[in-house]
């Protein structure tokens, strides 16, 4: 096991190598809670049946105490919210689509194997050195008509939709709304509700339909597909298939650039406009895998 990449509250997150590839390890730190056995394993059995371009691999885990632990591969830049983070990074229009474009197929996948995924948010939209975007980060999924019929309020409050902060019946277009968040994070660079408590928000979006402020430097073609996204009612909602094809006839200036690029002082293209958590449920530090 090699450099320490990402911590958390739940983990920690190494980069390692298996078999001459490079690794990423996420190694449970509250080994002494039996809750963490049963939820690892969970969450191995999900990822071993995942095989998509979108989705980030599976390569194994440790599920017995005292090693516990989730090997997955390597991705190289991190995600999508630490490059939003790094002023350095200039991220245009049609880079944004591109990733969507990827986000979409990977969550499609997700969804028709009938698997909620609970807890999207840029920190779980992973980058690899090729700047392909996948999906990662299942501890909180659950397949679809697995429930007793009571639904647990869970993910991150600023990206949850408002159904699911309600603690209302949600289905997967929960998730729809939660990456109606990252794009406007995409656009703006900026964190949601960054002036409110985690309480505040929940009360705001579930009760009195609280949105990110939709700025006036955000491209119209993203803006009507992030108020789409953030509808509060979810029928209103496009399933990702859709959405697929909604980014797909997006018509973006051309870039500059094939992919997003590290420059000494990137230039900002829309206004505040923006672009890899790891271990921590609630955003820790990380250089890959929430």
């Amino acid at each position: 096991m090699g450099e320490l990449i990402g911590h958390g509250s739940f983990a920690n997150v190494y980069r390692g190598n298996f078999h001459d590839t490079e690794v990423a390890i996420k190694v449970i730190k509250f080994v002494s809670l039996k809750d963490m056995e049963k939820s690892l394993l969970e969450e191995a059995g999900l990822m071993v049946k995942l095989r998509h371009p979108h989705i980030v691999l599976f390569m194994g885990a440790g599920i017995k105490m005292p090693d516990l632990f989730i090997v997955t591969e390597f991705m190289a830049n991190g995600s999508v919210r630490e490059l939003l983070d790094k002023k350095e990074v200039l991220l245009e229009p049609e880079h944004i689509k591109k990733m969507c474009i990827e986000a979409c197929k990977g969550m499609a996948f997700l969804h028709s194997r009938k698997i909620i995924h609970r807890d999207l948010k840029t920190h779980n939209l992973l980058v690899d050195k090729y700047w392909s975007v996948k999906v990662a980060d299942f501890g909180l999924s659950r397949a679809m008509g697995d429930t007793d019929g009571t639904m647990t309020a869970c993910g991150t409050p600023s990206w949850a939709a408002p159904e699911v902060l309600r603690r209302d019946h949600y289905s997967y277009k929960a998730d729809v709304y939660s990456f109606g968040i990252c794009l406007w994070e995409m656009n703006t660079r900026k964190r949601p509700y960054s002036n409110l408590k985690p309480y505040q928000v929940v009360i705001a979006v579930a009760t009195d339909g609280l949105r990110p402020d939709i700025e006036g430097s955000i491209p119209s073609y993203f803006e009507k597909l992030i108020r789409v996204c953030w509808n509060d009612v979810p029928a209103e909602r496009p399933d990702f298939p859709k959405l697929r094809e909604m980014f797909e006839e997006v018509k973006c200036p051309e870039p500059k650039y094939s992919n997003p690029t590290y420059t000494k002082a990137a230039p900002d293209l829309q206004g505040s406009q923006s672009l890899p958590n790891l271990a921590d449920k609630n955003g820790g530090s990380s250089k890959q895998f929430n």
